[in-house]
């Protein structure tokens, strides 16, 4: 989990948000990755690769207090929110808001003031926590991974999306999550990053991840689809090896029976 030091009143938010998430059918995973693997200054504060926080002299207070205090307007909701889901919005934003005053650049207490936006509905001002958050946290993959979703699923802008997600694959190249989306971002979706994007992003991620069964799976789909079976054949095979590694019967099972539905050479 990432958790920002000294906090206790923010982590008690994000896990209250996170049940509401999932009463509503969604959910926001925060968790470290390898977001501060490296020692960075930006904005006059210090993150080390252990993840501690160290606030060198402030230089920029007023113009931080200035943009926080901007992002506390009241919320805007969706026509289809019921009553009980914005009280819990309302309260939500309330302990927010109180942290913020008190620290503006608070990591936790800022991710959650995005993503009680989001439920919200108020997308627009959702994107414009998160951009901050990614500008004074600049090496926090589950920032930009949370801004590729809202840009992918709900505002719509691809372009920013792949932006993105791409940023979080450069501070996270292990998590795989990234490579799905821009995957689907350009087959679902539509998005023309050129004509070999879809393929090649799933091949990075394998490279970076090669025991990823889901990047093989996907890479191998993507080949039946396009009649090209051999290749197909071999990420299936790759994907059955690292399933067997797993001991997992079941998904071995499934696998092997979509290696079967293949063509005979």
């Amino acid at each position: 989990m990432l958790i920002h030091p000294n906090n206790p009143r923010a982590i008690l938010i994000l896990s209250s948000v996170a049940v509401l998430l999932l009463l509503g059918g969604m959910w926001f995973l925060i968790q470290r990755g390898d977001a501060r693997d490296s020692t960075t200054t930006t904005d006059g504060v210090t993150y080390t690769g252990e993840g501690s926080v160290m606030v060198e002299e402030d230089t920029n207070t007023a113009q931080t207090n200035t943009e926080t205090s901007d992002f506390m307007r009241p919320l805007v909701f969706k026509a289809d929110l019921s009553g009980e889901v914005e009280s819990v919005l309302e309260a939500q934003f309330r302990e927010v808001r109180e942290i913020l005053a008190e620290t503006p650049d608070d990591f936790n207490a800022l991710s959650s003031l995005g993503l009680v936006r989001k439920i919200a509905g108020d997308y627009t001002e959702a994107a414009r926590v998160w951009e901050y958050v990614s500008r004074i946290y600049p090496n926090n993959a589950v920032t930009f991974s949370g801004l590729g979703d809202l840009y992918l699923n709900f505002i719509k802008n691809y372009a920013k999306a792949e932006v993105a997600y791409k940023q979080a694959i450069k501070i996270a190249p292990n998590s795989t999550d990234a490579y799905r989306n821009l995957f689907a971002l350009y087959t679902d979706y539509g998005y023309d990053a050129g004509a070999t994007a879809a393929e090649d992003i799933l091949k990075e991620g394998i490279i970076k991840n090669p025991n990823a069964i889901d990047l093989h799976v996907l890479l191998a789909r993507y080949y039946t689809g396009k009649g090209e079976n051999e290749n197909a054949r071999a990420e299936y095979g790759a994907a059955l090896k690292a399933a067997k590694g797993t001991g997992n019967t079941i998904l071995v099972s499934q696998i092997q029976t979509e290696l079967d539905t293949l063509p005979p050479r």
